[in-house]
């Protein structure tokens, strides 16, 4: 897997511009960043609350740029549709992938908050713009769960390995998949690497956990999001089949919040 051995310290986010995205849903597709994420030699393992990366995929000046940005457009497809899988909302449509890999600068501004580096006059900029919205977005399913008290290690981890699979053959790595189909729990440490490091981020926001309950839960949010100005009306379900999108949204506004 790309690796990523620590995460950084996260960047302010810009507040107002985040609830304007997340509250225009017309639009097609954005979502908020809370940290950034940054490659680190040595490690199998994924940055602190990212989703593992792409096995065997490297980022070197060794490659061209023509061909990198081909491998690059190719993943982001892959994020992109596994973002929308887990009805998450990508930053824009996949349709416009070719005009922004080609042009990033006419895109900056739609762009910039999930840009690695917002100043930066990298061409390359834009290469991992879904693959940082689902690294924020699967952490926080994992955590709307758990406020419910329906979070199953099992059935996570079982969903991890349907992924790394997925990703071992889109990029040719025969011989970790190999590894994984004689032993399922060979990749078990990466998980549980990903879990401690969400926890911890947890741990350090206090407002995210806390006792009492889903009905705690709702009333924390509610507090939390009104000290930031935002007083719409939204209603929480126990239930996750039943919660429409906008009371997901807003809960994923929470998360990034608080």
């Amino acid at each position: 897997m790309r690796a990523a051995g620590g995460a950084d310290s996260s960047r302010p986010v810009d507040l107002d511009l985040v609830t304007a995205r997340l509250l225009d849903i017309s639009a097609d597709g954005s979502t908020p960043p809370r940290a950034r994420q940054r490659l680190v030699k040595n490690h199998g393992l994924a940055a602190e609350g990212k989703q593992p990366l792409s096995p065997e995929r490297s980022e070197t000046a060794e490659e061209p740029n023509t061909q990198y940005a081909q491998r690059s457009r190719m993943w982001e497809t892959e994020h992109c549709a596994r973002l929308v899988e887990l009805c998450g909302r990508p930053l824009y449509h996949i349709s416009l992938l070719e005009k922004v890999s080609a042009n990033p600068d006419e895109y900056h501004r739609m762009l910039r908050p999930w840009l690695e580096n917002p100043n930066s006059k990298d061409p390359l900029n834009w290469t991992t713009v879904f693959e940082r919205q689902i690294g924020r977005w699967r952490p926080f399913l994992a955590w709307q769960k758990e406020r419910r008290g329906v979070y199953n290690p099992a059935a996570e981890y079982s969903a991890f390995l349907e992924r790394y699979r997925r990703e071992c053959l889109l990029n040719g790595g025969t011989s970790r998949l190999d590894k994984l189909e004689a032993d399922p729990l060979s990749v078990w440490g990466h998980f549980d690497y990903m879990e401690n490091c969400r926890r911890r981020e947890q741990f350090r926001r206090p407002k995210l956990g806390g006792d009492g309950g889903f009905p705690a839960h709702v009333e924390r949010m509610k507090q939390c999001l009104a000290e930031h100005g935002f007083t719409r009306r939204f209603r929480l379900d126990e239930d996750l089949s039943r919660q429409d999108k906008l009371a997901t949204w807003i809960e994923y506004l929470y998360y990034e919040y608080c």
